[in-house]
């Protein structure tokens, strides 16, 4: 998905009804879904005795497709979702 989000798209992530209950944008990305994403995994490649390690990243999951999105892809969903939905875009940053 890039910033060209269709209506199909925007209704799957999110219906009317629940994007209203949000106050700004704000609240929308703090209350979506976190994720944790493995990096690097070292389990398996490593020689007996030796430790493995695994990195990960956690973040919010604005197009609740399982991976964690990036602060511009958020805000640019969010933007399309009030587009779509006729609300009035409330920033609202803490």
């Amino acid at each position: 998905m890039g910033n060209d989000f269709s209506t199909a798209e925007l209704e799957k992530i999110m219906n009317k009804e629940s994007f209203t209950k949000y106050n700004g944008m704000h609240e929308w990305i703090i209350k979506s879904p976190k994720v944790t994403n493995i990096l690097e995994d070292t389990r398996g490649k490593v020689k007996k005795g030796e430790k493995w390690k695994t990195k990960t990243t956690t973040g919010f999951d604005c197009n609740r497709d399982g991976k964690v999105d990036g602060l511009e892809n958020c805000i640019s969903l969010y933007q399309a979702l009030a587009k779509n939905y006729h609300v009035k875009i409330n920033i609202k940053l803490k």
